[in-house]
């Protein structure tokens, strides 16, 4: 190889050299760039978001449809118990209204009377005092139900709206992703 042939070897050596720089320093530019980009952009919670958010609705939904069963049974506990401590009431009041003295004459022979001989009773009654505890039971169970039922909706209200809010990043982020492509 002559002299001039070397002096072009490098100097198409160099040429190449500065234009493998150039591309690299390029490269590590995009590469700058795009990570840049993920940061900003970071998708990963709205995916995340998107994926899960339908399944926690959906059993809480479910959730919901077995409080709603379980709240029509607590409400005929209470109708059942309510039937009876009023059986029981009607037990009491038929022997207060039945009860006659020493002369054969009724014993509370007005109304007044006969509803505060009742009272008195209940206190005093056995079977009134179980039936009475059994409603206040089956009543707080229609409670409980409730207010769990209540928090159910507030919590899925809470995340539909998520879901909507989530829905609605990943509209505006796509939007500038597609902007910043052109």
């Amino acid at each position: 190889m002559n002299e001039q042939e070397r002096l072009l070897a490098e100097r198409v050596t160099d040429e190449i050299k500065i234009t493998i720089s150039k591309q690299i320093a390029e490269l590590e530019n995009l590469h700058v760039n795009l990570n840049r980009l993920r940061q900003q952009f970071d998708t990963s919670s709205i995916k995340n978001n998107l994926q899960k958010l339908p399944g926690d609705i959906s059993a809480i939904k479910r959730k919901l449809g077995e409080k709603q069963g379980e709240h029509k049974n607590a409400q005929q506990l209470v109708a059942e118990a309510q039937q009876e401590l009023e059986a029981v009431e009607a037990g009491l009041m038929i022997d207060i209204s039945d009860e006659v003295d020493d002369k054969g004459k009724k014993k509370f022979s007005n109304d007044t009377a006969r509803k505060g001989e009742l009272q008195r009773r209940k206190t005093m009654d056995h079977e009134w005092a179980i039936a009475s505890i059994a409603v206040k039971e089956a009543e707080q169970k229609v409670f409980e139900i409730e207010m769990e039922s209540r928090q159910d909706r507030t919590e899925m209200k809470r995340l539909e709206d998520m879901f909507a809010a989530t829905l609605a990043i990943a509209e505006l982020t796509a939007a500038e992703l597609i902007a910043l492509a052109k």
